[in-house]
């Protein structure tokens, strides 16, 4: 089922729904008779992804390279960079900042503690006059808002932490100090927080002329030349420049496919200075190619 989402590109409510409607979905996953009730509740696909971590999505991976047999050993291979998109909009800052105002007011609903003011319907006033906001006569409004509300969350996050005993706050330590280091990060900050579910997601500039900057983590994907048969899929916790993830890549296809490829075709954003890193001699084991070739207009 997961397999089935990716393709896809769906929720985890609709891969289940269509997993009870599609008979050829059952039979993919195993079923050898028609099932009327749904596999799993959604939110197990959650549990069971963080459940296996890396290393099980690897070994998924792995299975369906061994289907391919010889076609997916293939000498050369394409690589290429994406970013994979989390679900944050503009302005960022602003939204972070109605969402630890609701957090607070939920830590202190269930330790049971009074708050002094919850502010909710102020805050979400404040983040109703950000609509419109690069309208000039809007700006000014827009900036007022955001400010107060910014006030407001670091008042509810020190209200909190003033009224919580030190052994219940040590529970919330690591969700404070993520609070904090909102409450503190400028517009020109590095390592700047984008998403409160998910601290790690940072901001990508791909340089397209339609969406000049993307939120999510950068993703390198290894397919064979002629097929669109993926060999290798790595995420990259950093946004490093393109030609420092082939190592990653090449590291990972070799221990999947049980072979180094000899060969790995980039597009001419994998250019540093003049030339791709030069991959260790240990991965090859003797092969003809022991490094990238020069890449130019074509490789």
């Amino acid at each position: 089922m997961l397999i089935i989402k990716q393709t896809r590109n769906l929720s985890d409510e609709s891969v289940a729904e269509r997993w009870y409607e599609n008979p050829d979905h059952q039979d993919f996953c195993g079923e050898t008779f028609f099932q009327w009730e749904f596999p799993c509740h959604p939110a197990g696909l959650v549990y069971f992804s963080r459940r296996i971590g890396e290393k099980g999505v690897e070994k998924i991976l792995q299975i369906s390279i061994d289907l391919h047999r010889a076609k997916a050993k293939e000498r050369e291979i394409l690589v290429d960079t994406m970013v994979q998109e989390k679900n944050i909009t503009f302005p960022t800052d602003t939204k972070l900042y109605k969402q630890i105002v609701d957090r607070c007011v939920a830590i202190a609903h269930k330790e049971g503690e009074m708050l002094r003011q919850s502010c909710r319907r102020t805050a979400e006033a404040l983040v109703l006059a950000q609509r419109f906001r690069n309208l000039p006569k809007n700006y000014r409004k827009a900036r007022r808002a955001a400010r107060k509300l910014k006030t407001i969350a670091g008042r509810l996050r020190w209200d909190v932490t003033r009224k919580l005993p030190s052994a219940r706050f040590s529970t919330f330590f690591a969700e404070f100090a993520i609070f904090d280091q909102l409450l503190s990060q400028q517009r020109k900050s590095s390592n700047k927080v984008y998403s409160l579910h998910e601290p790690p997601v940072y901001c990508v500039g791909k340089g397209k002329k339609h969406k000049r900057y993307e939120f999510g983590a950068k993703a390198s994907v290894a397919v064979r030349k002629d097929g669109n048969i993926i060999v290798g899929a790595v995420s990259h916790p950093k946004n490093e420049h393109d030609c420092k993830t082939v190592t990653s890549v090449i590291e990972q296809v070799t221990v999947l496919r049980n072979l180094c490829p000899y060969v790995t075709i980039c597009d001419r954003g994998y250019r540093a200075k003049s030339r791709a890193p030069v991959i260790q001699e240990s991965l090859f084991q003797n092969r003809q190619v022991r490094k990238l070739p020069p890449i130019n207009g074509r490789r």
